[in-house]
């Protein structure tokens, strides 16, 4: 998966755009969703508000547009199907106008991506490298199908050093290009933190992860570490928050661990932690150890607490966080009251 404006975006999806035309790869907005990526060139007119060149792509914002690739009107926002070019609202029945020449901004990118894609199997003084790469850096090259965050690619000279497989991080998708965070192994989140206590600083160490959901997981925390830790915290809070959290997370009502009520909510469930966090659902147990283990990552220790949520319509066990004295709570905002029973971790 890969992000265009903010937006999940199916890896290879992309919008080019000029006065006169769209040019989108994508897949269809309905229908069969393992169809393979086609691309198609309409007018930059919509045909919904009679409007030129207010068109624009979208990916998965908040669930309002599909990771497949849509285009919509930034003056009427009506949602138009990359592939047949139809308004997706069941009321409207107006269909873009497809554009017979591509216009030469488009065969000018078209030509820079397919010099960008040759690059990766052949040599080229563009991305010539003199030592192997850090740690982590960047890498920018044409839209890939394949590529996606927690993943792995491989990558040949000259664009490193030597052949070597590096663990992709994040991905920052634009019209043209996607730009990687590359890692040359997965970096061992568990470094130390301090811990203020009523009789000094203490030096406590994270133990490191156990499995590679945990490490995917840290290491999304580890990206968005701040100058300190209280802007660390803020930020991995607004990445993961159920309402209009940057990383798309959406709450699911169910007990313990899984749907059926099963798992002790107090031990971790790296089959529970994988699941929900590919799938982008879950509940107060999954929100509050996904969101200790982002700030683990990232060095910082937050706790997470068992107690009693009041909400306007009754009271429920629940899971939150909390750190420097402050609850950080994921999985709602409606929550009127919390009870703390216990600390989990």
């Amino acid at each position: 998966m890969a992000t265009f404006k903010g937006c999940e975006v199916d890896a290879g999806v992309n919008w080019i755009v000029d006065k006169n035309t769209i040019t989108i790869t994508c897949r269809p907005s309905r229908g069969p969703w393992n169809k393979k990526l086609t691309t198609h060139t309409w007018k930059n007119y919509c045909t919904e508000c009679g409007v030129s060149g207010k068109l624009s792509g979208h990916g998965n914002c908040h669930g309002k547009w599909g990771k497949n690739g849509q285009i919509w009107c930034t003056e009427c926002e009506a949602d138009f199907c990359g592939v047949t070019g139809k308004e997706l609202s069941n009321i409207s029945r107006s269909t873009l106008k497809k554009s017979n020449k591509t216009s030469s901004t488009v065969t000018k990118q078209e030509t820079n991506i397919n010099d960008k894609k040759q690059a990766l199997v052949e040599l080229k003084k563009d991305y010539k490298e003199k030592s192997t790469p850090k740690k982590d850096f960047k890498l920018t090259i044409p839209p890939l199908k394949g590529v996606s965050e927690g993943r792995y690619i491989e990558l040949r000279p000259p664009l490193v050093e030597k052949t070597k497989t590096f663990f992709i991080g994040a991905i920052d998708t634009g019209q043209e290009d996607m730009q990687l965070t590359l890692y040359d192994k997965i970096p061992s989140p568990g470094t130390e933190y301090s811990e203020n206590k009523s009789n000094g600083t203490s030096s406590v160490t994270v133990s490191d992860a156990n499995s590679q959901i945990e490490k995917t997981i840290m290491l999304k925390g580890k990206s968005l570490k701040k100058s300190n830790n209280l802007d660390t915290v803020k930020e991995i809070y607004n990445w993961l928050r159920y309402d209009e959290g940057k990383g798309n997370y959406k709450y699911k009502y169910y007990y313990n661990w899984s749907d059926n009520g099963s798992g002790d909510p107090f031990t971790l469930n790296t089959s529970y932690l994988k699941k929900n966090w590919e799938d982008h659902t879950g509940n107060c147990v999954w929100f509050a150890w996904t969101f200790y283990l982002m700030c683990k990552g990232a060095g910082v220790k937050v706790n997470i607490i068992n107690g009693t949520g009041i909400w306007s319509n009754g009271s429920y066990g629940h899971l939150w966080n909390k750190y420097g004295g402050k609850i950080y709570d994921c999985s709602t905002s409606f929550c009127k009251k919390y009870i703390q029973q216990k600390v989990v971790k």
